[in-house]
């Protein structure tokens, strides 16, 4: 689902890919949607210093994922003072 998310979201506008952090458990996952929509693979600390993150996981896993994002995300605040 994720990747026909991002596939979505360049469709029109495929220099939106540029800009892109995809970040998966599964290292192949990720680099696939970077092959097909742009940007660069990262990790969770990565993808939780960017202004938009889309949190698309199975429902059993999304506790865990967004535990995981919010502890990098006040991480990435406390950096940028700004924000």
């Amino acid at each position: 689902m994720g990747r026909a998310m991002l596939a979505g979201f360049v469709r029109e506008q495929p220099e939106r890919g540029s800009g892109l952090v995809v970040a998966d458990a599964v290292r192949s996952a990720a680099n696939l949607g970077v092959a097909e929509s742009g940007g660069r693979v990262g990790s969770i600390t990565d993808a939780s210093a960017c202004d938009l993150v889309v949190v698309a996981v199975k429902p059993k896993d999304a506790a865990d994922v967004l535990s995981r994002l919010a502890e990098h995300a006040a991480t990435a605040r406390r950096r940028r003072p700004w924000a």
